[in-house]
């Protein structure tokens, strides 16, 4: 079992997030699953809620077993979701740039799928 402190960091929208887990925990994980937290039409928001994910993928990559797998679902644009992966963007950002932040965290993709949500939002 880890031991430590959370931390929370409040940004300008006013919710609270969990970062640090590299501060208050002693071992490796083996996975990670979690779905960012996201207004609506959020795959067209901020460098912050970039910011944010980015911070996310690098903290679980700190803590990372050798072999570990990270699941994610992020934003995307409704209107692309049958388009190639190109197409799409999700926190202001087209795909190079998003695929930049996972493999800039050390994390290779090695397969995205598609979720319809509703009309103004699907998931990647």
């Amino acid at each position: 079992m880890g031991s430590g402190n959370w931390w929370f960091r409040k940004f300008r929208n006013s919710q609270w997030f969990f970062i640090g887990i590299g501060d208050c925990w002693d071992q490796t994980f083996d996975g990670f699953a979690f779905d960012p937290p996201y207004g609506r039409n959020s795959w067209k928001s901020s460098d912050e809620d970039l910011e944010l994910f980015e911070g996310t993928l690098s903290a679980c990559s700190k803590v990372a077993a050798e072999q570990a797998n990270l699941v994610t679902l992020i934003p995307w644009d409704p209107r692309v979701i049958n388009k190639p992966v190109e197409y799409g963007f999700s926190f202001g950002y087209g795909w190079r740039r998003i695929k930049k932040a996972f493999s800039d965290s050390g994390w290779d993709i090695r397969s995205t799928v598609p979720i319809r949500v509703h009309g103004s939002l699907a998931d990647f």
